[in-house]
């Protein structure tokens, strides 16, 4: 099932509220094969605002694929997405059959002039397990917004259906001419393995936004099980083909563990400038394993680690009732 509001012309599109104690996405639709979500959206060829979504509850659960997302296919700007989840917000796998990533999600759509909205959860624990994904993300004209994330622990860990890593990204993808938004992260702890990232990047013309991480314990560790080349870690980087310039990545911990073949790394691949990275972390540990983790700008072995990302199947929502 979905809760959606949508704008189609050019009045603005309703806020969604919803206030639970438990509130659990999952499973699809049978008479469409679209996946359960709760989302808000300016459809193509509309100049009015998508609204809003705020959601407040104890605990948050997105599985199978389930999603809640703002995004704007047109000129008006997309809503903002606003999570409030007093003991955790858990994101789970995705669904082969509807193709697509469990997760929350921002998107500015190809072929949106439309601002993207900002995205802001905060909660007790996040995890993103099994392929999920939180993103800002922009595929076309309009600029992303803003990733700010405020959670005691987080956890990014295993990998999906189609073998991508968890993640929790912002970036400007192929083809995309609008920025991508800036990245913040508060946490207590931050985990991450089998090739769970944080990254920061640009596929296109568009910037790439700079990243902010400040927790007392990082712990980076390992690589995607199913592909070496796609490492653990947190990245900044402009990619193969972009011409946008890359984000600085600034991060902050009281103890920074980079093994088992992890990485921290800002690096350009295309024409764009990269940022820099700027980490300030007394001690860094740097652990031996299944190959010796780095901090480096330009790292090569980062140039498959951030792959674009999309929710592959947020798609314009019908008029009417439904």
């Amino acid at each position: 099932g979905r809760v959606s509001s949508l704008t189609a012309g050019v009045g603005n599109a309703g806020n969604i509220a919803i206030d639970a104690g438990s509130i659990e996405i999952r499973g699809i639709d049978l008479l469409d094969s679209s996946a359960s979500n709760i989302s808000s959206q300016a459809n193509p060829n509309s100049t009015g605002n998508g609204g809003d979504v705020t959601i407040t509850s104890d605990r948050l659960l997105a599985q199978g694929g389930g999603f809640v997302s703002v995004a704007t296919f047109g000129s008006g700007a997309a809503g903002d997405l606003l999570i409030f989840s007093r003991e955790s917000i858990d994101l789970i796998g995705g669904n082969p059959l509807t193709n697509t990533d469990s997760g929350l999600f921002a998107t500015v759509e190809a072929g949106a002039t439309g601002a993207g909205g900002n995205l802001t959860a905060a909660t007790g624990r996040l995890t993103v397990l099994n392929g999920a994904t939180v993103s800002a993300s922009t595929f076309g004209e309009g600029d992303a917004g803003i990733l700010t994330l405020r959670s005691d622990t987080i956890e990014l860990a295993g990998t999906g259906f189609d073998g991508n890593s968890s993640n929790i990204a912002v970036q400007s993808n192929p083809g995309a001419t609008g920025d991508a938004g800036n990245l913040t992260i508060d946490a207590n702890g931050i985990g991450a393995r089998d090739g769970g990232f944080i990254s920061s990047s640009t596929f296109g013309s568009g910037n790439a936004g700079d990243s902010t991480i400040r927790a007392r314990v990082i712990d980076l560790s390992g690589v995607n099980p199913f592909n070496s080349n796609l490492p653990t870690g947190l990245f900044a980087q402009v990619n193969d083909n972009s011409g946008g310039r890359g984000g600085d990545l600034v991060v902050t911990s009281d103890r920074l563990s980079v093994r088992d073949g992890a990485f921290v790394s800002v690096q350009t691949l295309g024409a764009g400038e990269w940022g820099q990275p700027r980490p300030s972390m007394p001690p860094i540990s740097s652990k031996s394993g299944v190959a010796q983790g780095k901090i480096s700008a330009g790292s090569p072995l980062a140039r498959m680690a951030p792959r674009p990302r999309e929710n592959r199947a947020i798609s314009p929502l019908p008029r009417g009732i439904w």
